[in-house]
């Protein structure tokens, strides 16, 4: 039996290989490409290994393959873009995945021994704003204040990005709506 979750991942191309998905969380100097369909976590996730404060020998936290809990709350927290967008074409990509061994639950989805991409949902556009935060006299950024916006870019998903990961996952992949991701700088 296996439960359904959603995670983000950049999309890239992957010199001699070809499009492939990369974990968000793994960056320079050894970025984490998934060769997939299957994933397993290097170690299964501990229940006393919260998200945020993870204990494990490394300083990254590799407890379990994170993924959220719905789709809903997967658009809602869009990641940043990518900073290899230039060098691999990187466009961030949206994936259910079904989830099975040992399970973690915590506040917003879920951490897993395995996962299994089951469809892909590509954003049609990625519209990226890049904001400065302000400060008001007694400290940081409200909740209700956005920043200060320096600029706004757009990345669309390469030609034949779609069609080379439905091929190397074998997998529907999906268009959907914009999504707009906030940078602050």
């Amino acid at each position: 039996m296996s439960l359904a979750g959603y995670r983000w991942w950049h999309a890239g191309v992957r010199p001699g290989e070809g499009w492939r998905l990369r974990s968000l969380w793994w960056h320079p100097p050894r970025p984490h490409w998934w060769d997939g369909p299957h994933l397993a976590a290097p170690r299964p996730p501990c229940v006393q290994c919260p998200p945020a404060t993870c204990s494990g020998a490394d300083r990254r936290c590799r407890c379990g393959i994170y993924a959220f809990r719905s789709e809903q709350r997967a658009w809602g927290e869009a990641p940043a873009p990518s900073q290899w967008h230039s060098l691999w074409g990187d466009y961030t990509v949206l994936g259910e995945v079904a989830l099975w061994g040992k399970v973690v639950e915590h506040e917003h989805g879920y951490r897993a021994e395995h996962a299994m991409v089951q469809r892909l949902l590509v954003p049609t556009r990625l519209v990226i704003h890049v904001s400065v935060a302000t400060f008001h006299c007694f400290g940081q950024l409200g909740d209700d204040e956005e920043g200060i916006s320096l600029e706004t870019m757009e990345h669309t998903a390469a030609p034949g990005m779609a069609e080379g990961l439905a091929r190397r996952y074998d997998v529907e992949v999906e268009f959907r709506p914009p999504v707009t991701c906030k940078v602050f700088a």
